[in-house]
């Protein structure tokens, strides 16, 4: 008599849970056409040069790279590096920091394409779809709610990537090629600026009455992606994204030579330094590798 009693529970109860897990794993299932895939690369500690060059060697990457280009993650640049000559030291910079340009501006472009899909059919999407397009709104610093036109477009105008002929040319000139005390002591290929003494390194040349420090970061690739971070999230750069955004509008890819006179306030040396890092890109044709793509 207890078990018939029970049985009708049971089943219930059965039923009621089955659906819940039904729910729950349509609940965070990830968008089906947007998978989050972010490049796997294999991590380099980079002991000397030659050592590096036979790494290069062995997965056949000279310079310039044909096409493909393999998912290395250097952990540090290697020692030396101003004591080879130009030639040689061009070709193992550019092709040591490229791989983690590539991989960070895939996880940005795949950042995108959610967005692009999410921000079409906003009142559709699933909750999972919904905090998803909520952190990357954190990561990005929009704090406006996004049920607002104004702050999906500001969001899309953020999550974009940075031409590739422009990040390696930056990387040259802010590291010194890499031989820099900032680059050898802390990793920072881009002279990105902090205020926070625990997580920087004290310019030896900063004016009298200034506090900034130039950031450290735990290897190279943290420094690329806190480099891009700051040209779409930075204040400063409100310009170079709204041109960013005005190329995508006249189906035009990002432009490296093009966006860098929109970065005179990322250097205080103002157009003499955008002036630079455009002869930069000219004379290494830079502008020549922005069809690069990482090797699965």
């Amino acid at each position: 008599m207890h078990n018939d009693t029970a049985r009708p529970f049971i089943a219930i109860l059965t039923v009621s849970i089955l659906l819940l897990i039904v729910v729950f794993l349509r609940d965070i299932e990830e968008p089906g056409n947007f998978p989050v895939t972010p490049p796997q690369l294999e991590k380099i500690e980079a002991t000397g040069i030659e050592q590096l060059e036979s790494t290069f060697s062995d997965y056949d990457y000279t310079w310039p790279p044909p096409d493909r280009v393999p998912p290395l993650a250097l952990r540090n640049m290697p020692p030396g590096m101003g004591e080879l000559k130009v030639d040689r030291k061009k070709s193992v910079f550019f092709r040591a920091v490229l791989p983690m340009i590539l991989a960070e501006n895939e996880r940005i472009r795949q950042k995108r394409e959610f967005l692009r899909y999410a921000l079409a059919d906003y009142d559709s999407l699933s909750r999972k779809e919904r905090r998803r397009l909520q952190d990357i709104a954190v990561e990005y610093n929009v704090e406006e709610n996004l049920a607002k036109e104004s702050a999906r477009s500001r969001l899309l105008r953020r999550v974009d990537v940075i031409p590739v002929s422009l990040a390696l040319a930056q990387a040259a000139n802010e590291s010194a090629w890499g031989d820099s005390r900032f680059s050898v002591e802390g990793n920072s290929l881009f002279g990105v600026w902090t205020w926070d003494e625990t997580s920087g390194i004290t310019p030896q040349r900063r004016k009298e009455g200034k506090k900034h420090l130039v950031r450290s970061y735990a290897d190279l690739q943290t420094s690329v992606r806190a480099y891009m971070h700051t040209l779409n999230t930075g204040h400063a750069y409100r310009k170079f994204r709204k041109k960013r955004r005005e190329m995508r509008a006249n189906d035009q890819a990002p432009d490296g030579v093009v966006l860098t006179g929109l970065l005179e306030r990322y250097s205080e040396r103002g157009m003499a330094y955008v002036a630079e890092i455009r002869e930069m890109i000219r004379s290494n044709h830079l502008d020549r590798l922005n069809h690069l793509r990482l090797e699965e």
